[in-house]
Order: structure tokens, then C-alpha cells, then sequence
């Protein structure tokens, strides 16, 4: 994140942020601040800038283009960011097909990985993410890190998937015992652990189809069903 004086931009003022702009332009402090009184002057405050028309807009820059224009394009590269969608990854439609992706992706890792999968309201895949490259026995992951994730890309579900570099698909009772409470913690931030995945060198085992979520699930619809009554 870029600083000024070890201060976060977004503690910055609105004079501030446009006396940081200026100053990487090499102006000099009275050019500095005869352009950001100028832009005060022609928009008053940075809403009265969102709302100008294109005709304000190429008044203010023509006085000074080089420098203006310039601004103008900076500003515009903010909005884009702020209206950033995450690209679509693709669309999670069943266990059976999504299983046998992970297992053409997955089969050939030589250590265990732990992969993050954030999905949408539509089971879109909105972001794919390498939690943790190891053995899960001697280093668990840290559950903060997958809902830290997940909240970052405003995910309303996520899957779990980790290879075993044995080859061997069956879920272990540390698998069984780290799912669950992954789906406990997720819930809390109201997000839907869909499925935890463990991938072998052919084939997989979902948790979910296996049943290991049942104890979970009927949890929680009897601690609904309480709060409605």
C-alpha cells in the first residue's frame, strides 16, 4: 500500500491525496498547491467532480493538459478498480464433475496442497487460492486464513480440496475432523462450506457425498427451527 510520511493513503485527506499526486509530478510546493486550489475552485468537492459534465471537465484540463489529463486518467483507473468483478473461474454444477477436475488437476503434485475454492450466489468460482503446501498432519491450516479469504472476495460459499501424494483417496480422520470444524467457522460468517474434497492419483472422495456434513447440517436446522419458535 503506498505511503506518504508512513501515513496509509486512506487516512489522507482530499487535498492530501491530490498534494500526493502533484508531488509525483515533480511540481514544485507553489504549483502544488495552485493546482489544488484550482481544483477546488472549478468542483468544489470531490462529488462535485463525480458529477461534472464533460464540457467542466475539458475546461479544467485544457488549462494545464499535461498535468491534468494525467489526473484525470489516475481518477478514472480508481473507478475502474472500485467497479472490478472477479473474473469467473468457472461454475461448480455437481460433486462427480468438479471431483474429476480436481483429480486431472491435482494428480500429479508431489507434496500435499490444500486448495480454496470461493464461490458466488450462483456457484461461480471467483477465486482459487493455494492455502497451504505440505503435510496437513504436522501443519494444519489455519482456519482464519480460508474465512479471511473467503471474505475478501465477498464469497458466499467455498470448497475445500487437498491431494493425498500417496495416491490414495480415502479421508483420514484428521480430514474428517479439519472439514468439520472449517464448516463450523465458515457458517459463523455465514458462508456455506459446500464440500471438502481429498484427491488420489485416479480418483476422490467427497465428504459431502460421504455423508460427513450430516451431523453438521441437522445441527443446524435444529438450532433454526429453536430460534423460530
Amino acid at each position: 500500500m503506498v505511503q506518504k510520511n508512513n501515513v496509509s493513503v486512506n487516512q489522507l485527506q482530499d487535498h492530501e491525496l491530490l498534494q500526493a499526486y502533484f508531488q509525483s509530478k515533480q511540481l514544485t510546493a507553489t504549483a502544488q498547491e495552485q493546482e489544488i486550489s484550482s481544483f477546488f475552485a472549478k468542483f468544489k468537492t470531490l462529488e462535485g467532480f463525480k458529477h461534472a459534465s464533460r464540457e467542466c471537465l475539458d475546461e479544467y484540463v485544457t488549462a494545464n493538459q499535461a498535468i491534468r489529463q494525467s489526473l484525470l486518467a489516475a481518477i478514472e483507473l480508481g473507478q475502474r478498480v472500485a467497479r472490478a468483478m472477479p473474473k469467473i473461474q468457472g461454475r461448480v454444477l455437481g460433486s462427480q464433475s468438479f471431483g474429476n477436475e480436481l483429480v486431472t488437476s491435482m494428480r500429479g503434485l508431489e507434496q500435499e496442497q490444500l486448495w480454496l475454492f470461493s464461490l458466488d450466489t450462483r456457484h461461480q468460482i471467483v477465486a482459487t487460492d493455494v492455502i497451504h503446501i505440505g503435510s496437513l498432519r504436522t501443519c494444519p491450516f489455519h482456519i482464519r486464513d480460508i474465512i479471511r479469504k473467503a471474505l475478501k472476495y465477498n464469497a458466499q460459499s467455498i470448497i475445500l480440496a487437498h491431494n493425498h501424494p500417496s495416491g490414495q483417496a480415502e479421508a483420514s480422520a484428521n480430514d474428517m475432523r479439519l472439514s468439520k470444524e472449517m464448516a463450523k467457522a465458515a457458517d459463523v460468517f455465514e458462508i456455506a462450506l459446500l464440500d471438502s474434497f481429498i484427491v488420489g492419483a485416479d480418483d476422490y472422495t467427497s465428504l459431502r457425498e460421504d455423508g460427513a456434513f450430516t451431523t453438521f447440517d441437522e445441527l443446524k436446522t435444529l438450532e433454526a427451527n429453536m430460534k423460530l419458535k
